[in-house]
């Protein structure tokens, strides 16, 4: 699982996190999966960015975790990977280091990227610039 840390208690109402047992410096073994917690209740600072490479046995955990659902309940990944931790299979997370992180799944989240990357683009990223400028002064 990709992470990134966080100490901002707003987040845990934005963030699954993960709990487990560091095996390195950025590598962590996942104990526990919380999906969006609350505001101030993460129980830590490492909040999963959803990037994933994901065994192919998580399907038989998807499967068990769909015949057990309600109707017209959704089926979300984390039920298989916490189907997955129960059965003690191993479930890594790793810290991104020394990178942006882009909350595209909130609209404003999504425009700010879309601004700052078309901003660094080298095909079109002054052309976008004075667009912006223009923009603004009228």
């Amino acid at each position: 699982m990709a992470c990134m840390r966080t100490s901002k208690p707003e987040d845990g109402a934005r963030f699954g996190f993960v709990v487990g047992r560091p095996i390195d410096k950025f590598i962590t073994r996942v104990e526990q999966i919380v999906e969006k917690p609350g505001v101030g209740k993460a129980p830590s600072e490492l909040f999963s960015v959803s990037g994933m490479i994901i065994q192919p046995e998580i399907i038989s955990f998807l499967e068990k975790a769909d015949k057990e659902l309600s109707p017209g309940k959704e089926l979300y990944h984390i039920y298989g990977l916490n189907g997955m931790l129960e059965a003690g299979l191993p479930i890594y997370a790793v810290e991104y280091q020394n990178c942006r992180y882009f909350d595209t799944g909130d609209k404003l989240g999504y425009l700010k990227a879309l601004v700052e990357l078309g901003l660094e683009s080298p095909e079109f990223g002054e052309k976008f610039r004075k667009f912006l400028q223009d923009l603004i002064e009228t």
